[in-house]
């Protein structure tokens, strides 16, 4: 028996001593803090990825938790929870929580959260909830808070703990004020009793989709409408909701009803719902009913419209009903009215609309009428544009050279326009000193800028380029380990799909962190986690500007402005269908500015900005049979976008002009605007686009194309 005892203690001692070496040979071995994400982790988050978690668990066995850093707990911590294994999950978030940067406390509060709600213990979830909103941490969580509770508490029991969670949670929590999911949730857990029922209904129909809600509402309409003087912001609250979700038809039919019923209340209240009926006539063409509105005094008076007002708004509608003659009869109606009328808009409105209509000697008689001294500063340059184009076209040479003399000397506000004249006054031999180098020169980021630096490649001009290489060297330095420590747990946020939240954390910490080197360490492991479009933000926010300043901060910057987004994608594309990689990189970056699942107003999906029945009609050319629902993602969206560059442009003999103007304005524009510039010089052609949108998104993306040419060349 006493030698079974000692073997049995010396077995237990020797598990103990292999546990302690098993620990020291993890510990050494493990790959170290603030690295980018080594083999080692790798091999660790895809075997996570394919839920191999009973393997993982042996190389991260629980009970060494307090050995471990906050990057192993933390993917320990989500093993368990795949694992279905919640109160060995819950130990090892505490251990975290103690160990764990401040800056990821949200990260905590975040798996606590999710823990509960897997556990389908939703008391303590909401428990938790009311707890977490007296910590500096629950601006990340609004998002992820305002979804858990309408998809899941519903049907929930306890209707108090529910009504004090969201009471609760209203102060911080902004968006909750109009979220009408969230409202309506409020008002399913207030007592039938409650006084405040009925505020909480009118509240719901101020923001909540009208085309959405039931006919139980109407009682709550008629409510309104006998008690307008109490709730005339809840009805200018309703009609704003309206208008986000262009919701015109019923506009147009409801807003009269309200504005009679407002009578002498609120005038800014009245006003913002007039302008918004109108709004609403004009997003919906119905210019003739506006027009007919406003024939009468009646009716005008009904509005509440002085006579100059009236006159206003119909000069607008008639020319949106391209009637210039009635627009301009208008105007000659308005001066008889007297001289205090300020009429600059209405002869900058028809000189503009003439001026896209290619009618240059009728838009240059209504830019004369303008008297330049009364024109505010950002209105300057834009029409001297205008008029330099007019003058070139009617070949006015005197009054041409007298607006380039004038661009010589003015101080722009705009790198970009001033580019633009010093470009054109050298094409035109407006200039007698200095050459088209200038421009690129001075505005060497500007489409402009760039473009000048392509005319003298390809007239074989040498260009003399400036670098500070030397320089870089010193703003990329290496990191504290408190830092390393950081990006490494941020990395890993993102290698685990906790996107939104690491997104959010970054931002912070850069905001409270924002020196040149620190955000370059950022930049880094935020490309590594293709956050292009994060990346983007921070760099719009903190270094626009500094741009242009200095040699360094273009050098330093400009790959971060411009990245090599999803290159060995693009690259196997382009490959593919001899489409540039530089022109699906600028393409990409102009059109969505790398953000996978962003939609446009117009209905285009994704990093291409694909509308779905273009990306169906390329798929079938390809033999490929599109869901839709998959537009936003990366591989197929880049796939069909970069095809459909490969069409056009084979369509354009390879004009990379023609071919974006198509991808943006459509093919049969682009056949116009060829017509409309009566020349094969392509700036004719790029200023003959009548659409301000595609004009613009052209010089755009060739500026990207050659910033991105010029960044990578062909070393990718």
């Amino acid at each position: 028996m006493t030698i079974k005892k000692e073997t049995k203690k010396r077995s237990s001692h020797f598990v103990i001593f292999v546990q302690v070496v098993v620990c020291f040979i993890m510990v050494a071995f493990w790959p170290k803090v603030g690295k980018s994400t080594s083999a080692n982790d790798l091999y660790l988050i895809k075997k996570y990825q394919q839920n191999d978690y009973e393997d993982l668990l042996n190389y991260l066995p629980f009970e060494q938790r307090s050995y471990y850093d906050e990057w192993q707990l933390y993917l320990l911590y989500k093993i368990l929870v795949n694992n279905q294994e919640y109160e060995k999950a819950k130990i090892v978030l505490e251990v975290l929580e103690e160990k764990v940067d401040p800056y990821f406390k949200p990260v905590i509060v975040s798996e606590e959260i999710d823990l509960y709600l897997q556990k389908g213990d939703k008391k303590s979830l909401l428990d938790l909830l009311i707890r977490s909103v007296d910590k500096d941490t629950n601006h990340f969580l609004e998002e992820q808070i305002e979804k858990i509770l309408v998809e899941n508490f519903n049907e929930f029991d306890d209707k108090p703990l529910l009504k004090r969670c969201i009471e609760k949670l209203a102060p911080p929590y902004r968006s909750f004020h109009k979220n009408s999911d969230i409202i309506k949730l409020y008002f399913d857990s207030l007592a039938k009793n409650d006084p405040n029922r009925r505020n909480v209904q009118i509240a719901i129909w101020e923001f909540s989709d009208i085309s959405e809600t039931s006919d139980s509402d109407k009682y709550i309409v008629k409510y309104v409408k006998r008690h307008i003087g109490t709730y005339q912001e809840a009805v200018l609250n309703h009609f704003k909701t309206q208008k986000y979700y262009k919701n015109y038809r019923y506009i147009i039919k409801e807003i009269p009803t309200y504005l009679s019923l407002l009578g002498s209340f609120d005038p800014n209240i009245h006003e913002s719902l007039r302008d918004i009926y109108f709004y609403s006539l004009k997003r919906n063409k119905q210019y003739s009913q506006a027009i007919n509105l406003l024939k009468t005094e009646k009716k005008r008076d009904a509005l509440k419209l002085s006579i100059a007002d009236a006159l206003s708004i119909k000069f607008s509608f008639w020319l949106s009903k391209d009637e210039p003659k009635e627009a301009i009869a208008i105007i000659h109606r308005l001066k008889k009215l007297g001289e205090s009328i300020d009429l600059r808009d209405k002869y900058y409105a028809v000189a503009n609309y003439y001026y896209y209509k290619g009618q240059y000697s009728n838009s240059l008689l209504f830019f004369n009428q303008l008297q330049y001294s009364e024109i505010e500063k950002e209105e300057v340059a834009p029409i001297q544009w205008k008029l330099f184009r007019i003058h070139h076209t009617l070949k006015n040479i005197k009054d041409l050279t007298k607006i380039a003399q004038w661009a010589a000397e003015y101080q722009f506000e705009s790198d970009e326009m001033a580019a633009r004249f010093c470009y054109w006054g050298y094409k035109l031999q407006l200039y007698q000193q200095g050459s088209m180098m200038q421009c690129y020169e001075d505005f060497p980021l500007t489409y402009y800028g760039l473009h000048s630096e392509e005319q003298l490649k390809k007239e074989q001009k040498t260009i003399k380029t400036k670098t500070s290489s030397s320089l870089i060297s010193l703003v990329k330095t290496e990191g504290s380990l408190k830092e390393k420590r950081f990006l490494n747990f941020l990395e890993l946020l993102y290698q685990l799909d906790n996107t939104k939240l690491a997104d959010s954390i970054a931002k912070l910490y850069f905001n409270k962190n924002n020196e040149i080197s620190v955000f370059v360490r950022l930049a880094d492991s935020l490309i590594r986690a293709r956050r292009y479009y994060l990346l983007q933000t921070i760099l719009d926010t903190h270094y626009r500007a500094e741009l242009p300043s200095s040699l360094l901060n273009r050098e330093l910057l400009l790959p971060y402005f411009y990245p090599a987004a999803f290159k060995s994608r693009v690259k196997t594309l382009s490959q593919k269908t001899s489409v540039p990689e530089m022109l699906v990189f600028s393409v990409m970056r102009e059109e969505s500015h790398f953000r996978t699942e962003v939609e446009s107003v117009a209905g285009a999906v994704g990093l291409m900005q694909l509308m779905p029945q273009t990306a169906k009609y390329i798929g079938k050319t390809i033999g490929l049979k599109v869901n839709l629902e998959n537009l936003v993602e990366p591989e197929l969206n880049l796939k069909l976008g970069t095809t459909y560059l490969k069409r056009l442009l084979k369509r354009y003999k390879g004009n990379k002009f023609y071919t974006l103007a198509a991808y943006n304005g459509g093919p049969t524009n682009v056949k116009r605007w060829i017509k409309r510039a009566k020349s094969k010089d392509i700036d004719y052609f790029v200023e003959s686009i009548t659409f301000n949108e595609t004009q613009n998104y052209v010089r755009r993306v060739m500026r990207s194309f050659y910033i991105y040419q010029k960044l990578y060349g062909k070393a990718l």
